[in-house]
Order: structure tokens, then sequence, then C-alpha cells
């Protein structure tokens, strides 16, 4: 598998990802390939697209400055010359969570709806 994402803003979250798959008791299996290293453009283009090439599936995390990263934009643009299968997975921070499930329990927990 393959995963695209803002390596200045999102790797600790990639990298949580990667390490709850290692779980014994995960649902789910991720073997990573992403791009980890910065590289001469030309070398990296090629590295990409042999990488995604090689991808059952590309997970494409989502973040809120995702769309100003240029490593994500292009990887999108192989996978989808190579169409190949991809997901989007939204990103969003551990105190975002948690404020919307607080909301959410206190709506819930009132009768409002």
């Amino acid at each position: 598998m393959f995963i695209s994402f803002d390596f200045d803003n999102d790797k600790a979250l990639k990298d949580f990802l990667v390490g709850q798959s290692k779980n014994t008791d995960s649902s789910f299996e991720i073997s990573d390939w992403s791009m980890k290293e910065k590289s001469p453009e030309e070398y990296w283009d090629k590295e990409a697209e042999r990488r995604i090439s090689r991808s059952d599936m590309v997970i494409v995390m989502v973040g809120p400055k995702t769309h100003n990263a240029p490593g994500v934009l292009k990887e999108v643009r192989i996978t989808r010359k190579l169409e190949n299968r991809y997901i989007r997975l939204l990103v969003v921070k551990m105190e975002t969570i948690n404020q919307c499930l607080t909301q959410a329990s206190y709506i819930v927990g009132t009768g409002r709806t």
C-alpha cells in the first residue's frame, strides 16, 4: 500500500496509522511503500511512480494543508494516470476529534437534536 501524505504536516499521523496496522488486534494491514525521503526531483518522480504502480491501493491522507503539498499532488496525478485504486482518508487532529465527541455527548446527553 502506498500512503500519500503531507510530509511537513501529517507525518506523525501517517506513522500512527502504520503503527496501528501492526497491532495484533488490528483489522487492517499496511505495508508502507510511501516516499519517506527527499530526493532529486527526477529520481523522486520515477521512484514514486514505480512504488505506486506496485501498490494494490493508495491511501491519500487529506489534511488542512494537503492542497499545498506538491508531493501529494504529484502522487495523486500518478495514481490517476495509472488508474490505481485509492481512498481518501481525512486527517483530523485529536483535539478536533475530542471537541466533536464532547459536543456530540452533550447534545445526546441532554436530549437536544
